[in-house]
C-alpha cells in the first residue's frame, strides 16, 4: 500500500472523528431515547458516503466536500430543534440555547413537553436540560410537562421556582406573579424565601414579588386547557372577568347595572388571541358597551 493511500486513509479517519465528536457535542442535548435509532442512522449514512468515495479513490478532502459534509450535519441537527409556528433568535454563543419569541410560539422540548410562549416571551433552555429538566421563563406561557419517572421540571420564572412532577399550567408574569393549574400537582417555591406551597387542579395562585404575599382560590372546572386552546363551558360573567384579568394582566370594571351571575358564556380561547378580541366577544355575546382606557376596561348594559 503505497504511503499517499495510507495518508488518505488517515486523514479520512481523523476527519470523520472529528465530524463525530462535533455530532455528539451538538446533539447530546438534544437526543431523545425514542430518535437515537434515526440519529444512528444519519451518521451512518453520512460516514458510509465518505467510505464509499474513499473506496473510489475519490478524493474529496477539499473545501467543497467539506462543506457538503457540514451542510449533511447542519441538516440533521435541525431535527433536534424545537418546533415553533414562527420566527425565532437563537444565541450560538450563549452558555444555555436560547429561544426568543417575536410572536406566539408553540414549542416542544427535548423531553417532550411542550411549551406554549406568548408573545414578548422568553424560555431559556440549558445545554444539559435532560439530566436537569430546568428551564427559565421570562414572561409568559402555558406547560403540558412530560413525566419523566424520577425527574421533576422546574420553571424559574421572576426569581420564583414551579416544580413539577407532570402536568399541565399556565404562568402570567404582570404587576402580581398568577400561576393556574388544570391538572396534576406542582409546588411553588417563592422568590421571597416563603413557605413552599403546592397547588392542585382548578387552583389559581397570585403571588406578589414585592411585599411576598400569596393568594390561592379555586377557579371553574368548567375552564380547561387543550391543546394550546382555553375551552370555557358555561362560566359566568364574574369568573370569566376574573380568568381575563389575570390572563392579560388587565383591570375590568363590571357596571352595577349587570348582573353578572344570570350571564353565562360558553367559548374557546387561544392562547394567542388578543383580549380586545376576547372583550368584544363577551360583549357581543351579552349586549354589553365597553369604555376602554389603557388597560382598564368598564363593561356596562348597551344602549337600546
Amino acid at each position: 500500500m503505497n504511503k499517499n493511500y495510507l495518508k488518505l486513509i488517515s486523514e479520512w479517519k481523523l476527519f470523520a472523528s472529528l465530524l463525530k465528536k462535533q455530532w455528539d457535542e451538538s446533539a447530546d442535548s438534544l437526543e431523545l431515547t425514542d430518535e437515537a435509532e434515526v440519529k444512528r442512522r444519519i451518521w451512518d449514512g453520512v460516514v458510509e458516503g465518505i467510505n464509499r468515495s474513499r473506496r473510489r479513490g475519490i478524493r474529496i478532502l477539499t473545501r467543497a466536500g467539506v462543506a457538503a459534509s457540514i451542510a449533511v450535519l447542519a441538516v440533521a441537527l435541525l431535527m433536534w430543534f424545537p418546533k415553533s409556528s414562527g420566527d425565532e433568535e437563537r444565541y450560538a454563543d450563549a452558555p444555555d440555547e436560547v429561544w426568543t419569541s417575536v410572536g406566539p410560539h408553540n414549542y416542544q422540548l427535548p423531553d417532550g413537553t411542550q411549551v406554549w410562549l406568548e408573545s414578548g416571551s422568553r424560555i431559556t433552555v440549558a445545554k444539559n436540560f435532560l439530566d436537569d429538566r430546568r428551564v427559565n421563563l421570562d414572561g409568559n406561557a402555558t406547560f403540558d410537562v412530560a413525566k419523566v419517572k424520577g425527574r421533576n421540571f422546574t420553571v424559574v420564572s421572576n426569581g420564583s421556582d414551579v416544580v413539577v412532577k407532570g402536568t399541565c399550567f399556565s404562568i402570567h408574569n404582570g404587576a402580581k406573579l398568577n400561576l393556574t393549574l388544570f391538572s396534576g400537582a406542582v409546588e411553588f417555591i417563592p422568590s421571597k424565601g416563603g413557605k413552599s406551597i403546592e397547588l392542585h387542579p382548578s387552583e389559581l395562585l397570585t403571588y406578589n414579588a414585592t411585599d411576598g404575599k400569596v393568594e390561592v382560590k379555586e377557579i371553574p372546572r368548567s375552564l380547561q386547557w387543550d391543546d394550546g386552546t382555553y375551552r370555557i363551558s358555561q362560566i359566568n360573567l364574574h369568573d370569566l372577568v376574573d380568568f381575563i384579568e389575570s390572563r392579560y394582566d388587565v383591570e375590568i370594571t363590571v357596571a352595577g347595572n349587570v348582573n353578572q351571575n344570570n350571564l353565562r358564556m360558553t367559548a374557546s380561547v387561544r392562547y394567542d388571541e388578543p383580549v380586545d378580541s376576547i372583550i368584544d366577544r363577551i360583549c357581543y355575546v351579552f349586549k354589553l358597551d365597553c369604555a376602554q382606557r389603557g388597560k382598564k376596561y368598564v363593561l356596562s348594559e348597551g344602549g337600546n
